[in-house]
């Protein structure tokens, strides 16, 4: 189904069928910078690690995972969140990094966050599940390459 130009469209595959909703419609004539759901600037580019992932993190993760006591030893605060994930080595899985820029299905982080991990719990522990826009974020960004922007 097409709809105006310019929307980005989220897919829910549930039981008893397919659901869609639009989100971030904007003017294919606007100059706006406002980031969109998917965690860019429109089109899945420009997505920014200050403005679109951090502050996930200091709203669901940094309650267990900041400070020297960090929960897995891992601290997600500001300042500290880029260097303890991209291209870091998974203490849980072995064979995985936390985020492995450019392949998001692939990041423990991603696969934390979505459930589909085979050791310990899914997060966020504790502060409830991210939405499917918060998820598509993160994703979007480590898919286009988990920049230090």
């Amino acid at each position: 189904m097409r709809l105006k130009s310019g929307c980005t469209v989220f897919f829910f595959w549930m039981t008893l069928g397919v659901f869609f909703f639009p989100m971030a419609c904007k003017s294919p004539t606007s100059s706006s910078s406002t980031p969109d759901p998917g965690g860019g600037n429109g089109g899945g580019s420009g997505s920014s690690f200050s403005s679109d992932v951090q502050p996930l993190y200091n709203g669901k993760c940094t309650i267990c995972h900041s400070g020297t006591a960090a929960t897995a030893g891992l601290d997600l605060s500001t300042g500290n969140a880029y260097a303890n994930t991209v291209n870091v080595d998974s203490k849980q899985d072995l064979t995985k990094k936390l985020i492995l820029p450019s392949d998001a299905d692939n990041s423990y982080i991603v696969i934390k966050v979505e459930g589909r991990q085979t050791i310990g719990d899914r997060m966020p522990s504790g502060t409830g599940d991210l939405s499917a826009v918060e998820i598509q974020t993160l994703k979007t960004w480590i898919n286009d390459g988990a920049q230090n922007n």
